[in-house]
């Protein structure tokens, strides 16, 4: 089953924001990865932010690889799973208890999507499939202005465990919040 909802889902409260927000004014701005050993960026659009409904907390980011309709999308979502408790700087991984982690990237061209997080480790649980390179994010920096830190792990096609396998090393963030 495709999970585009939820990655679109981020994306448009991403990038929904008027265009005075999607103007990088540091430099230094970026999501970037290496997808299979490729070297990719996410920069275009490329923001993070948080928010509440209902006193539950999500921490999210994301951007484009290119500024057209057909863009492929990245992005990483962290649901805290208390209520009123937000997402901190800390490091979050696939198996996390306090909170539901999920990150993929769509290719609209191909209508492919892969994906990493709770729901292919709880998937690979239920097929004893063992993965190899956990899904691991690390925020270092998390304020009103900024996100900044790392990720990593084995992306599967379509969330499924048994899937086809893109491998993604050297992921960075430091991104602006928006607001």
């Amino acid at each position: 089953m495709k999970k585009i909802f939820p990655l679109i889902l981020m994306a448009t409260l991403l990038l929904s924001c008027g265009k005075e927000n999607s103007v990088v004014e540091d430099t230094n701005y970026h999501l970037s990865c290496k997808i299979d050993g490729v070297p990719t960026t996410f920069n275009v659009d490329a923001a993070a932010g948080e928010d509440n409904d209902i006193e539950i907390w999500a921490f999210a980011l994301g951007g484009r690889n290119a500024d057209s309709v057909n863009s492929k999308i990245f992005g990483i979502v962290i649901n805290s799973l208390e209520d009123n408790v937000r997402v901190p700087a800390g490091t979050y991984t696939d198996n996390e208890s306090r909170f539901e982690v999920m990150s993929g990237f769509f290719d609209p061209a191909t209508y492919v999507e892969y994906g990493a997080g709770q729901e292919v480790y709880n998937d690979a649980i239920n097929n004893a499939v063992t993965i190899q390179n956990h899904f691991i994010v690390q925020i270092t920096e998390l304020n009103e202005k900024v996100a900044r830190g790392t990720f990593s792990g084995d992306y599967y096609e379509d969330y499924i465990s048994t899937g086809n396998i893109k491998r993604v090393t050297e992921g960075e963030f430091y991104l602006k919040m928006q607001k």
